[in-house]
Order: C-alpha cells, then sequence, then structure tokens
C-alpha cells in the first residue's frame, strides 16, 4: 500500500524523530506558520498568577547598589522590601551582621532553542472512503492534556531558580512561557485540512516548549548595619550549570498527514 505523506510542518531543520529543535539569540523568536495561538479557543482557564517581577523599594534599592553582584531573586528582594528597620538617631558605632541563608541570587541565559513538537497532546482522524470527493478535517481536542516542564539539574530553592529562569526566558523569546499548562477538551482549530479520495488523514497536535541552559550564580547573603548603614554582603560565590525546560502556553504546532485506503 504506497503511502502519501504531507506534513505542514517540514522545514529544513528537521532533527530526529521528526522533532525540530531552534537556536536563537538575543533576537525574538519567530512562531512559524504551522504553530497556532489558541488562547482566545483554549476552553480550559489557566488560572495563572503572573510571573510579575518584583520591583525593590527605595530601602531595599539603596542595600542593593552596594552589592558587587546583581541580585535579581524575586524572593529575595520581596523579602528585603518587607525589612521594618528604621533610622535610629543613636545607631552611631552600632554595628551588626545578620545572616540571611544561601540564596540563588541571579540567572544568567548562555544558550535557548525551541522545540516546536515538545509533547503530544492530541490526534485527530478522518476516514475519507469516497472514490472522488475530498473532505476536510479539523482540529479538536478529545480530553483535557496537562503538559508540565521543569529544570533537569537538582538544585537548592527550586521555585526561586524556576521564577529567574521564566522571568529571563519570558524576556529573551517573547513568548508566554509556564512550567505548567492545560489544553482543555473541547478546544477546537479554525485552519482545515484536505484529505483525498480514499485516504486516512492524521492531525497531530503539540505543545511546544523552550530549552534554557544557562547559569544560577548563589551566595550566602549576609545583611550588614553599620550605625544606620545597611548593605548586602555576599560570600562564597559560586556558579552552576542549569537546564530546563518550558511550554509555551497557548500555542499547539500541527502536524498533517494522510495516507491510501487502497
Amino acid at each position: 500500500m504506497k503511502a502519501f505523506r504531507f506534513w505542514i510542518c517540514i522545514f529544513c531543520s528537521f532533527s530526529f524523530l521528526g522533532m525540530p529543535q531552534e537556536v536563537f539569540s538575543k533576537e525574538k523568536i519567530q512562531v512559524p506558520d504551522y504553530v497556532v495561538d489558541i488562547s482566545k479557543d483554549n476552553t480550559y482557564n489557566l488560572k495563572k498568577i503572573a510571573s510579575k517581577e518584583v520591583k525593590p523599594n527605595e530601602m531595599t534599592k539603596h542595600i542593593l547598589e552596594k552589592s558587587r553582584v546583581e541580585i535579581e531573586n524575586p524572593f529575595l528582594i520581596q523579602m528585603l522590601n518587607k525589612n521594618r528597620m528604621k533610622n535610629a538617631p543613636f545607631a552611631i558605632g552600632y554595628r551588626a551582621e545578620i545572616y540571611l541563608g544561601e540564596w540563588p541570587i541571579a540567572y544568567h541565559s548562555q544558550n535557548t532553542n525551541v522545540n516546536w513538537y515538545y509533547q503530544k497532546v492530541n490526534i485527530n482522524y478522518m476516514d475519507n472512503q469516497s472514490e472522488q470527493k475530498v473532505v476536510c478535517m479539523s482540529y479538536e481536542q478529545e480530553a483535557n492534556k496537562e503538559v508540565r516542564g521543569g529544570v533537569t539539574t537538582q538544585l537548592q530553592r527550586m521555585e526561586d531558580v524556576q521564577r529567574m529562569i521564566e522571568v529571563q526566558a519570558r524576556k529573551k523569546t517573547g513568548l508566554p512561557l509556564s512550567f505548567y499548562t492545560v489544553v482543555g477538551a473541547g478546544t477546537k482549530g479554525r485552519g482545515l485540512y484536505h484529505v483525498p479520495a480514499k485516504h486516512l488523514g492524521y492531525l497531530t497536535a503539540y505543545v511546544p516548549a523552550i530549552h534554557e541552559e544557562g547559569e544560577v550564580t548563589y551566595a550566602k547573603v549576609y545583611l550588614q548595619l553599620n550605625g544606620n548603614q545597611r548593605r548586602v554582603c555576599l560570600r562564597a560565590i559560586n556558579q552552576k550549570k542549569v537546564n530546563a525546560w518550558i511550554p509555551i502556553e497557548n500555542h499547539i504546532a500541527f502536524g498533517f498527514d494522510y495516507r491510501s485506503t487502497r
């Protein structure tokens, strides 16, 4: 039985198992034509709390300005923002040092690529038994499908690391990224795919994901007090390699295939 195959997703950078990955620099990622934004059609309401960038208040900003290494960890910045210490009129000569723990303080992205076929989430079939007539098929999600990413390296304070990676990757790619996303049952696509007579059509849907490689900077963090002066002191600074997969929210990559039934 001779098979005819047509993939709308064919392009020159096909990798093994038909799973292409593209590598990007600092430029925003261009989404290919076969990847569709389903944000208006997804039946699953993604009640996601946005990963907002935590901004330091005036006191925290003053403290961080004196650090020799930039601190990006939003949880650490948030903790410093809650500092209730005020200037005291008789603080002259007062010295103290408070150990805040070992923290991941920054993430530096070294390599970013995208796998448009990160995880298969659905497949639709159309059996065209007609002798001459071409029929159309379209995408419809058959069941809720969860897609999870994650950091592949075991590190301390994993939630902090994930937040920093996600924030940096969003800025770098311009894409809606999340370590957890869902495609809801009944979600439908608007594109039509033609199945010739006496052929069986397959329409496969995938959730794409970004692959991040970089370094996380760790340090032991101290808050030093000298009179009314405060500053953050970092000790035992070290870098650790990290890899992470982050799914692209509300985006589906399609692969269309048809085969002869004769």
